[in-house]
């Protein structure tokens, strides 16, 4: 018995979800997460709100009658510029052991190789 769990992108998001899982628990020994890893809990509301503030700031529309509407007729490239800068001003590691239930069941957990392309940020990824 000797079982490696492995996901990417979308796929390594349920390997997370797996992980602290007790009905997961003893199939596998060990996983790997490509590309799939997320904050266990949603952004607020307000917070996210204010991101989409930041972001408007960042590419100089907040003064903009329809600031959403001048955000989406920009060029994608302008946008994943101003994302970079908004993540290299808001991001914080997330920390995944904030509830109970996570933190119960992390000594149990495989050992995991857990890892992200250089380019990717906020799920994109630049070619």
């Amino acid at each position: 018995d000797n079982v490696t769990i492995f996901g990417e992108s979308g796929g390594g998001g349920k390997v997370q979800h797996l992980l602290p899982s007790p009905l997961a628990a003893g199939l596998f020994h060990k996983a790997i997460i490509q590309s799939g890893m997320y904050p266990r809990q949603t952004t607020p509301l307000a917070a996210a709100e204010a991101q989409g503030e930041e972001l408007a700031t960042i590419l100089g529309v907040d003064g903009k009658a329809d600031p959403l509407a001048a955000m989406r007729a920009m060029n994608w490239m302008e946008v994943d510029g101003a994302m970079s800068q908004l993540v290299e001003r808001t991001a914080v590691v997330p920390n995944v052991c904030k509830s109970s239930r996570v933190c119960r069941h992390a000594a149990a957990h495989p050992p995991v190789v857990a890892g992200m392309g250089g380019m990717e940020k906020l799920g994109s990824v630049r070619a």
